[in-house]
């Protein structure tokens, strides 16, 4: 078994069952432990059928995932509850065609920070059952400890084109750039930001980057690019998928090298100094990724097949590919 917190992915100096430092139980869900799950894989799958159409926990999408929040108990133990608002955190188990998964959006979402990128707040979880899901913090909430106070606006780039949801694949990067033009109070510091992060998701095989996987969220100066979530490699778990993105970037999905993110960068209006300087980038995190993914959660052969894949895009941008 793994002995690195779920949490902040550093050696555990101690045996915890629930897998978490304290101070990061503290710091994540402002409680001295990790706080009681009831629910399961196959319990998971269950209340999901039920509950399509039916309950406000039930999040939309390919992947199973509930909202919950945490309930305070008698005797000062706390647990998470699907029933009730306002829900706080979004939990995302496995399942028997994916059960790595959770483990997989994790290390992902490590490596994103090891890249540089903001991210929203998110960890590993064990279940009761054994098995790992993966939870993360809710940053639409206002939050006061443990307590949600209140709401902050937050719209994805489906509701800021004014699409629907099952047409969040229909746009290209490049309409997502003027999205940002048109409402980032800090358009050109948001528009670099969403470059770093398509060349992030390309090295790292996320070909499921739509219009509903980046948002902007109100902050007290104006509306700004809400921090990266939903970062998973994508072709780690569907390999038979050969589209290397979601949307069009310079036309096309497939066979992406250096020179389309040239080309790219500059037509969206990242400076071309940023543009070599993010490619510098990859290749100096190159080796700090990859003991980050060997540091991870996921299986051996999942490690080998991620480095693989990792290096692999990351020549596909260097100068000399």
């Amino acid at each position: 078994m793994n002995s690195r917190c779920l949490y902040c992915g550093e050696p555990l100096a101690e045996n915890r069952p629930d897998g978490w430092h304290r101070k990061c139980t503290v710091g994540f869900f402002h409680t001295d432990s990790v706080p009681e799950i009831p629910i399961t894989q196959k319990s998971l799958s269950t209340y999901v059928e039920k509950s399509i159409g039916k309950s406000s926990a039930f999040v939309p999408g390919v992947q199973q995932k509930v909202s919950v929040h945490i309930e305070h108990q008698d005797g000062g133990n706390f647990r998470f509850t699907m029933v009730g608002k306002p829900q706080g955190f979004i939990l995302k188990p496995g399942s028997e065609t994916y059960p790595q998964l959770p483990e997989c959006e994790a290390v992902t979402m490590r490596l994103a920070q090891v890249f540089g990128l903001s991210t929203v707040p998110f960890a590993l979880i064990r279940l009761p059952d054994s098995t790992l899901a993966y939870i993360s913090k809710r940053i639409d909430r206002k939050w006061q400890g443990q307590t949600i106070v209140g709401k902050i606006a937050m719209e994805d780039f489906c509701q800021l084109s004014g699409r629907m949801t099952e047409d969040k694949y229909r746009s290209s990067y490049e309409k997502c750039a003027t999205i940002l033009s048109e409402y980032s109070v800090q358009p050109g510091l948001d528009i670099t930001e969403f470059f770093m992060r398509l060349i992030f998701s390309f090295i790292t095989g996320n070909s499921d980057m739509h219009l509903k996987n980046f948002s902007l969220i109100e902050q007290p100066w104006g509306w700004t690019l809400s921090p990266a979530y939903d970062l998973l490699n994508t072709t780690l778990l569907l390999p038979e998928d050969q589209e290397e993105t979601a949307l069009t970037l310079n036309g096309k999905k497939r066979r992406l090298f250096r020179k389309d993110f040239i080309h790219f960068g500059g037509h969206i209006g990242v400076p071309s100094r940023a543009v070599h300087r993010i490619f510098r980038h990859v290749e100096q995190l190159l080796p700090d990724m990859l003991r980050t993914i060997d540091d991870s959660h996921l299986s051996p052969v999942l490690k080998v097949e991620y480095a693989r894949l990792l290096q692999e895009r990351s020549m596909r941008l260097a100068d000399t590919f």
